[in-house]
């Protein structure tokens, strides 16, 4: 006997739901870079190590004058430090005179504008005569934090904080004398 096909009804055809594609943007536009600058900035932080390599570490003071300011200010002058560059300097030949050996290790550097900080881990040998104090032979080793203002490629301020009570007591100094 003769097999029938089935008769299959043919599916409802789906229908089909146009979504529409949300307009191409334009490509986000990347943000321009600030002009470069054909005027000679100076580089405050670069010019400040300079410094420190060559004059505090260097002693080298021959060259002070090409980094400070003709009338530097200082805000942490020794006893009897004179003011403006000769007076920085003298202050610096002082200490190198009691510190030989002085080292200033730049562990920090910071510029931001017309400043610089360092925070410095400074050591020496006590071999010249220092705040009235005659050479003891003795090493030392204290934190120094400095913050410069820089105008025109020179130290024009000066500021520093240095742990004097640690400079002190390594010399032998107590509280009775």
């Amino acid at each position: 006997m003769p097999v029938k096909a089935k008769k299959t009804k043919p599916k409802p055809a789906s229908k089909t739901v146009k979504v529409a594609k949300p307009a191409k943007s334009a490509p986000a536009a990347k943000p321009a870079k600030p002009a470069k600058s054909t005027s000679a900035v100076p580089d405050n932080k670069s010019i400040y190590l300079r410094f420190v390599d060559e004059v505090l570490n260097g002693g080298n003071f021959s060259v002070a004058s090409q980094y400070l300011a003709p009338e530097v200010i200082s805000h942490s002058l020794l006893p009897g430090q004179e003011p403006g560059v000769d007076g920085y300097v003298a202050a610096l030949k002082s200490f190198h005179g009691a510190f030989p050996d002085l080292h200033a290790n730049l562990t920090h550097a910071i510029a931001e504008g017309d400043q610089v900080v360092g925070r410095f881990e400074v050591s020496g040998t006590h071999r010249g005569s220092f705040l009235g104090m005659a050479a003891s032979g003795r090493k030392v080793r204290y934190e120094e934090i400095a913050i410069v203002r820089m105008s025109g490629g020179k130290i024009a301020e000066h500021w520093s904080l240095a742990d004097a009570l640690a400079i002190l007591q390594q010399l032998g100094m107590s509280e009775n004398g």
